[in-house]
């Protein structure tokens, strides 16, 4: 069964979000690896952040089956081409997420935004 009209060449991996509280307190996230998914990656543009410092961070566009489970508590890790070379190692953070429907208005796939993690 075909999820989707696009033709997925690359591969992720998916990393997920959890939140535990120190015993002061305090909540601290922790990711971990939920699975790997296909996807299309497009480089995008740079963006510069100048307020505090200056920062510039690389947005790109991934495409996604419409049931990746992409959420904005997901992280993205080592985008790979087919022949497994690593094309944007990550990680990356979700910033925008878009649902692109097919020909019968059902969900096709995901269009993400993502750029590179800056903490």
């Amino acid at each position: 069964m075909s999820r989707s009209w696009l033709a997925f060449k690359h591969r992720a991996d998916i990393y997920s979000k959890s939140v535990a509280s120190s015993s002061s307190g305090q909540r601290l996230a922790s990711w971990a690896k939920t699975g790997e998914t296909v996807c299309i990656f497009s480089m995008g543009r740079t963006n510069i952040r100048i307020v505090p410092t200056t920062e510039e961070t690389d947005i790109d566009t991934l495409y996604f089956p419409h049931d990746a489970g992409i959420t904005y508590d997901t992280r993205i890790y080592n985008v790979r081409d087919l022949y497994g070379n690593t094309v944007r190692a990550g990680p990356l953070e979700v910033i925008s997420i878009q649902i692109a429907t097919g020909w019968s208005g059902k969900p096709n796939h995901l269009q993400v935004r993502v750029e590179n993690v800056t903490e």
